[in-house]
């Protein structure tokens, strides 16, 4: 006779250890505590709290701040809440689509608009290019922020307390990041993707931040060719479009799709 298979219910294992750590940042999801407030919350020995926070965080569901030596809710969580920042998203959604349309018919390349989720960049809307020769990344996938034209412009376009808070980022790549923010663009070759050349320009919400990063991308032996500042100019006004027909959202209007003839504003 089989022995029905003890349950773990109620048991102290590793994951309802993980699961208790997870339970400090119900009431705050935006709290950040160190590890050893973790252990006084969780009753946790602190060899144990800290080892599994780190292995939270290397699978992406805490945060650490390197600088505060500090953990705090992760991106994938950003990616299962309701949040702000997803309430954005959706926005997106529904007014990005025909100015991005517009752009791709314009160049006949891959357009795609790109949200922050902490130090990692999701592909929140794709509208690939008629082009038989293009570079392939998928909707809803995820990429590290620090490569490439759009992680570059979502964090240029960050307020200067919250860059700051990235450790990683030096003063040369702060310098960077600042040239981006005065020209109001950014474009990168073979950064993220080998032989691909990327332009990217902000996107920002009623309050003036930064929500998305729209990119116009293709191969570089094609892509970079004698229109390639109007591409860039066509980007920025692509983006600044978007931004405008948010704003007129919450006025209940919408601007006309982006055409790329009219006048480009800096």
């Amino acid at each position: 006779m089989n022995t029905p298979k003890e349950s773990t219910v109620g048991k102290n294992t590793s994951l309802e250890k993980a699961f208790a750590i997870l339970d400090c940042f119900i009431n705050d999801p935006n709290e950040k505590m160190t590890a050893t407030t973790l252990c006084k919350k969780t009753g946790l020995n602190f060899s144990t709290c800290y080892r599994l926070s780190e292995v939270l965080y290397a699978n992406g569901f805490l945060f650490k701040d390197e600088v505060e030596k500090t953990y705090s809710l992760g991106w994938k969580f950003m990616l299962m809440s309701n949040t702000g920042a997803v309430a954005w998203e959706k926005i997106l959604q529904d007014i990005a689509p025909p100015y991005m349309t517009s752009l791709r018919n314009l160049y006949q390349e891959n357009v795609s608009i790109y949200v922050q989720i902490e130090r990692k960049r999701k592909c929140l809307i794709r509208i690939e290019g008629n082009q038989l020769v293009r570079n392939i990344v998928k909707q809803g996938s995820i990429a590290d922020i620090y490569l490439g034209s759009p992680g570059k412009t979502l964090l240029a376009f960050l307020p200067p307390e919250e860059r700051g808070k990235y450790a990683e980022i030096s003063e040369e790549f702060s310098a960077e990041l600042d040239a981006v923010r005065d020209a109001g663009f950014c474009t990168t070759t073979a950064e993220k993707t080998p032989g691909v050349t990327s332009i990217s320009a902000p996107i920002f919400n009623t309050e003036g931040r930064i929500i998305g990063a729209l990119s116009l991308s293709g191969p570089t032996f094609r892509f970079v060719s004698a229109d390639f500042e109007e591409k860039v100019s066509h980007v920025k006004q692509c983006a600044q479009q978007i931004t405008s027909a948010i704003k007129h959202h919450f006025q209940s209007w919408h601007g006309a799709p982006f055409s790329g003839d009219e006048e480009h504003e800096d």
